[in-house]
């Protein structure tokens, strides 16, 4: 038996009093998850239907790889890995029958929302690999960058942005100012890569930089640290990591839509019946 490191999205944890992620131990990906709902049998129905598959709405992934790409649930686990679930804000329900709401009064909690960092490698593989080669390279017009552009500007971030400029801080503080940081030097990098090639490279520099941001353990005190941007001033260390998140979820936000637009082509009179189809058509008048 491996012992295997079960993580859960914010909208299970108040049905699990709170815990994000727990141990179990199986021999198997399936034995992980039957492991999760006898810890926590609350986990059933929000996970799983009646027929025992997972909720449309609902994405495990064994360490990287989405569950989806793998010969059904009955492969091996090893010590140390990792069973993440990922579950849509549009699926669901509380205990009451309505909707989760997070006040947006809430703190920043960077050590929360770091799983979104953890995550967004698996999101990106999830929402490309099965995307065709020509459709990676489409975009929203002049000045607009493909799904396969912003993974390379995201992939070069993981070299010279975030773990740079956070270094910088801890070491000079305001004193030393930010490297500018070249937006399109990743079309170079990796222009002639193949999606499979870049997503996993992307996945490998991610993972470095977490391990090297643990190692730098990081205390609420170091948040309010100041470095200098070279064009924005004073920032603190705190705004750095939330840029980093937010980074992350508004470039995959982009790649959604640019393929989503793509698509709306096709779809006719249900035009209307999509708000980003709808804002494009706008953006022409």
């Amino acid at each position: 038996m491996a012992s295997v490191t079960i993580r859960l999205p914010s909208l299970l944890a108040p049905f699990v009093g709170g815990e994000r992620s727990f141990t179990v131990e199986a021999s198997t990906l399936r034995g992980a998850l039957d492991g999760a709902v006898t810890r926590h049998p609350e986990l059933r129905v929000h996970l799983f239907d009646e027929t025992g598959a997972f909720r449309p709405h609902v994405r495990c992934f064994h360490n990287a790889t989405d569950t989806r790409w793998l010969d059904g649930l009955d492969g091996a686990v090893a010590d140390g890995d990792e069973v993440t679930i990922v579950q849509a804000v549009s699926g669901g329900a509380t205990s009451e029958g309505s909707s989760v709401s997070v006040p947006l009064s809430l703190p920043f909690d960077f050590g929360e929302s770091r799983r979104i960092l953890e995550a967004t490698p698996s999101v990106l593989t999830s929402l490309l690999a099965a995307v065709p080669e020509k459709l990676l390279h489409v975009n929203e017009g002049k000045g607009t960058w493909s799904s396969f552009q912003i993974v390379c500007h995201m992939a070069h971030g993981e070299n010279d942005d975030w773990l740079p400029r956070i270094r910088l801080i801890l070491e000079k503080g305001r004193n030393a100012t930010f490297t500018p940081f070249d937006r399109e030097r990743g079309f170079v990098t990796y222009g002639a890569w193949r999606i499979e090639r870049l997503l996993a490279e992307f996945a490998r520099l991610r993972r470095a930089n977490l391990r090297a941001l643990n190692e730098l353990s990081l205390r609420p005190e170091h948040l309010q640290l100041e470095g200098t941007h070279p064009s924005l001033g004073r920032v603190t260390l705190e705004q750095l990591v939330a840029c980093w998140i937010t980074h992350d979820l508004a470039h995959v936000s982009q790649i959604s839509r640019v393929l989503t637009r793509w698509h709306g082509r096709f779809v006719g009179p249900w035009r209307e019946f999509f708000s980003l189809l709808r804002d494009r058509e706008s953006e022409r008048t």
